[in-house]
């Protein structure tokens, strides 16, 4: 044991049962109007200081042994000694208390400061007292110990601030039933004045003990939503129906409503000054139509009927979209139109006098010099087919029906027309296999029953149509599922807000469990779209049989007999190699082949599939008779596809029911074994040389001038090769899409864009000579060296690691570990305490003044200004100074300052040895030398040579 650890110990073994006799005797005796003050940081101490022996002296020494103030670094064992020793105090403590109870909470509650080095703390303690209370508290003892009023005085402690412990007094102390629910209600009530306006503390406390039902959603969920903290009050509400019915009908209210109306629904908020009045119009004007999205779906147990405003106005919506943008039809009237309107607003509907106004309007725009006699024609089939009155309407419209006393013929000529035009279920392949829709409950059992009742070992198509989106997550719009001779098509679209998540995880269970074999193309795209869409099924993905993938069953018998089908006779294919998107040689049976089912389709079934309508509009509905055909074949033609495999792997005799047994239930595609990766990623240093000496002899014999700086636009398909160049230090930005990157390279004159794909064409019509082509089949380091090389760029180890991977930045802050550590205690205490700040800057501002740079990897900090009145603390650092308060950094060649961005960085980093962090001026983003560091070295070591190892430290002298 440690000489350190030996002292420790013999304090311990010294304690003494003797009382402090200092104690707070004027504490009782001081005047109303001083208790009310906040307390300076000797009187908590003094609170603090009535601790008996030898309870003072153990809490001393958890102090010194957990937290320690010279922070002096120990080896393993001593800190294992350490915290042993820290167990046996408090055992001791507690065996020897009147009340065990009282001591632990008088413990907790010294450190209960919520400050970092403390955490170690309170995790011992409760670890350690919980142990005991187990072993040694008896049911009696216990009901002794925890008195309701040792309870109450305890509760009224707890809810006094915030604390991450939580939890564990709520467990450990019993702390539940009436009397400690009517405490936290009145403090609930208490944070939500309007003196305090703590409604953040107030719902954390309100979900701590479920007490959802005692509050309205106007005492602290509309404040939070009007304060745009719109994760908490969803995590609050998650589950709790009632509680968010009362929120989407207080937005619903607003849906289609004037301004004006909708700024008296806040105006009691705005007066009381919890949401000023930009952002209140903000969110009336912007922001209402986003929570309703989120909020009536299925995550939420709600449906369209909760939000009947928002509801019409998404019918109204799509309503107009098909009497005003009519390009897919050439303005002309269609089956599809017809459909839609049919099924979205039914006959008796309030809406239905909508439609005619609608196909109005449209003839009066003045803008419009189409031939607009569709749209009478069009309002003549409406008004029959709803049974609608021409007098019930304004004078414009009742002056046409008038002045067209033969409309009514025209209308019913038409709606016999459009009636006679076949349903969804009377469409058949080319083959006669039926399509049936499928968009409610009792068609789903049917559907499942159909399929269980072909028996074992049959054969079903799963296939689907991914939802459009504005972000890049793939939600399933239609999913198709069939058999030899029949298909289904489930519209998601309409079921996602009928279904609840028990019928969803039942049909889930049914489809992708069972006997029967389920064969996808690219399955895993499928399963985790179908996941991404209801991520409650989890557990039935789970245990799914019997599922394959023929993407991968057609490599593995390319990997058997080359010879089984010829990939070379797919014009895709052929085209695809000539372009660089696919290999025309695997080298590896560990590698997949680029193929895709039109490949399959046409060299194993000789014939062609035609995926044009693949990125159609797959959300509308109802859906075009060809996205019907379309949808439904791609489905059918994996089970004719994978039958006809069997036929030629039978023929060179392959036991295909072993291979595909063999490759059930693994979706993923087969990767290079760990010898081929490492030997692909990570280079000697003799190939790291030949690298860079190829590179920089190229650019030397290309041009000897002196190397010019180069700048670059990636496009969507090439960020991997934007995040090396970024990284190595070039200048680049990210497109996200083709219409970011006109608008990039337009605001942009002077870039290069880097691009390869189908929108190659359009780019260099718009962009000429400025675009470069990569080719996509080459590897990282190769699509780099080929930058490098043709734009003469020749780089230096100190260029690595110089730039902002978020941002693309080139301006940092280097701030040593204390700074971080400041602004880390000072976002996070600030954000957690219920009533008072926590933060003591006093400790942070002495560390700071007396650092020595030797310990921070010599980069200096010193306090610039320190003001507690005006909450102004700002640290100067090399290349330019933090604001501790307003969490904001400045660097010293700019003159605006950015949010830092501290919560990102886990307390366990902020807590390590690093010496010292860096912190972008651009975006705030923190960075710091870690293993992605070390990692993405061996990658830079082979572009720019072996030096690259001291690129971090140049970073810190630009």
């Amino acid at each position: 044991m440690t000489s350190a650890a030996v002292d420790t110990a013999d304090v311990l073994n010294n304690t003494t049962g003797s009382l402090v006799e200092t104690k707070v005797a004027e504490s009782t005796s001081k005047p109303v109007e001083e208790e009310k003050r906040k307390l300076t940081k000797e009187e908590k101490k003094l609170r603090h200081s009535v601790f008996e022996e030898p309870l003072a002296t153990r809490r001393d020494l958890l102090k010194d042994l957990l937290a320690p103030n010279d922070k002096t670094p120990r080896d393993p064992e001593t800190e294992k000694e350490c915290a042993e020793l820290a167990e046996s105090a408090l055992c001791q403590a507690f065996g020897e208390a009147t009340n065990p109870y009282k001591d632990a909470f008088d413990i907790y509650e010294v450190f209960s400061d919520n400050k970092e080095k403390y955490k170690r703390v309170h995790k011992i303690l409760f670890k350690t007292f919980e142990a005991w209370i187990e072993k040694c508290g008896t049911p009696e003892k216990i009901e002794g110990w925890l008195t309701n009023e040792f309870k109450k005085e305890t509760m009224e402690k707890i809810v006094k601030k915030g604390t991450v412990q939580l939890d564990n007094l709520l467990r450990i102390f019993h702390l539940k039933g009436a009397d400690v629910t009517e405490l936290v209600s009145e403090k609930i009530k208490d944070l939500c004045s309007d003196s305090k306006q703590q409604f953040r503390e107030a719902m954390k406390l309100a979900g701590h003990f479920d007490l959802h039902d005692n509050f309205k959603i106007h005492d602290f969920v509309i404040p939070q939503m009007l304060q745009n903290r719109q994760e908490d009050v969803e995590k609050y509400l998650k589950g709790h129906y009632e509680e968010t019915k009362q929120l989407i009908r207080f937005l619903d209210n607003m849906v289609d409503e004037s301004d004006q109306f909708k700024l008296a629904q806040v105006q009691s908020y705005i007066d009381r000054k919890i949401v000023s009045n930009t952002s209140a119009f903000e969110f009336i004007t912007r922001k209402i139509p986003g929570l309703l999205k989120r909020m009536v779906s299925p995550d939420f147990g709600m449906d369209d009927s909760v939000a009947p405003k928002y509801d019409a106005q998404k019918i109204k919506n799509k309503l107009r979209y098909l009497i005003f943008d009519r390009e897919s039809t050439g303005g002309c009237f269609s089956n599809t139109i017809f459909d839609h309107v049919k099924t979205h607003i039914k006959k008796n509907s309030p809406m239905a006098k909508d439609v005619i106004i609608a196909l109005f309007d449209r003839i009066d725009r003045p803008d419009k010099h189409e031939d607009k006699q569709t749209y009478y024609t069009e309002a003549e089939m409406w008004m029959l087919y709803y049974g609608l009155n021409p007098s019930d309407f304004f004078s414009r419209i009742r002056n046409y029906f008038a002045s067209n006393p033969g409309w009514k013929d025209r209308a019913t000529k038409m709606l016999e027309e459009y009636n006679a035009v076949a349903t969804i279920n009377d469409y058949r392949l080319e083959d006669g296999t039926l399509i049936e829709w499928i968009d409610n409950w009792d068609g789903l059992v049917k559907m499942l029953s159909e399929i269980e009742g072909l028996g074992k070992d049959s054969v079903i198509g799963i296939d689907s149509e991914f939802r459009s989106t504005t972000n890049y997550k793939q939600e399933i719009a239609l999913l198709q599922v069939s058999s030899v001779h029949q298909v289904y098509l489930v519209d998601f679209e309409t079921l996602m807000n009928h279904l609840s998540p028990l019928q969803w995880r039942e049909f889930t269970r049914r489809l992708f469990g069972g006997e029967h074999i389920k064969i996808g193309f690219d399955m895993l795209s499928d399963i985790k779209a179908y996941l991404c869409t209801m991520e409650f099924v989890g557990e039935e993905l789970q245990s799914m049989t019997r599922v394959i993938c023929l993407k991968r069953l057609s490599n593995d018998l390319l990997d058997a007999d080359p010879s089984l089908f010829d990939l070379a006779q797919s014009t895709s294919y052929k085209n695809r190699i000539q372009e660089g998107k696919a290999a025309p040689e695997v080298e590896s049976a560990n590698r997949q082949r680029a193929i895709k089912l039109s490949d399959l389709v046409e060299v194993v079934l000789k014939t062609e599939l035609d995926k044009s309508l693949q990125k159609s509009n797959w959300s509308m509905r109802p859906l075009r008779p060809e996205q019907i055909v379309y949808a439904a074949l791609d489905a059918n033609i994996l089970i004719k596809v994978y039958l006809k495999l069997g036929e030629l792997a039978r023929e060179k005799g392959f036991d295909y029911e072993e291979m595909v047994r063999s490759i059930e239930n693994d979706l993923e595609e087969r990767k290079m074994d760990k010898t081929e990766k490492k030997k692909k990623t990570r280079m000697s240093e003799e190939e790291y040389a030949l690298l860079v000496e190829s590179i920089n002899a190229a650019v030397i014999s290309a041009n000897s001038c002196p190397n010019t700086p180069k700048a670059f636009i990636t496009d969507s398909s090439f960020g991997g090769l934007g995040k090396h160049l970024r990284r190595l230090g070039v200048d680049v930005i990210f497109a996200e899409s083709k219409d970011h990157l006109l608008r990039l390279g337009k605001e942009n004159p002077s870039r290069i864009i880097l691009s390869f794909g189908k929108n190659i064409e359009e780019y260099k019509a718009t962009f000429g000579n400025r675009v470069f082509i990569v080719g996509i089949g080459l590897s990282a380091k190769d699509q780099v060296k080929r930058v490098l090389t043709e734009f003469k760029i020749k780089l230096n180890p100190a260029d690595v690691f110089t730039r902002c991977m978020a941002c693309n930045g080139d301006r940092f802050v280097m701030i040593p570990s204390i700074v971080l550590q400041t602004l880390h205690d000072c976002a996070k205490r600030v954000g957690e305490t219920f009533d008072d700040e926590t933060f003591q800057p006093d400790q942070f501002k002495e560390t700071i003044e007396n650092a020595n740079p030797d310990d921070y990897g010599g980069f200096e900090c010193s306090v610039e200004e320190y003001d507690l009145e005006e909450s102004r603390f700002i640290i100067k650092c090399t290349n330019g100074v933090v604001d501790v308060f307003n969490n904001l950094v400045m660097v010293d060649t700019m003159d605006t300052t950015v949010e830092v961005q501290t919560l990102k960085v886990q307390p366990e980093v902020v807590d390590s040895d690093r010496p010292f962090y860096y912190i972008c001026g651009g975006c705030g983003k923190i960075y710091w030398d870690g293993t992605h560091g070390k990692r993405y070295k061996e990658f830079a070591t082979g572009v720019v040579g072996s030096e690259a190892s001291t690129s971090e430290e140049s970073a810190t002298k630009e």
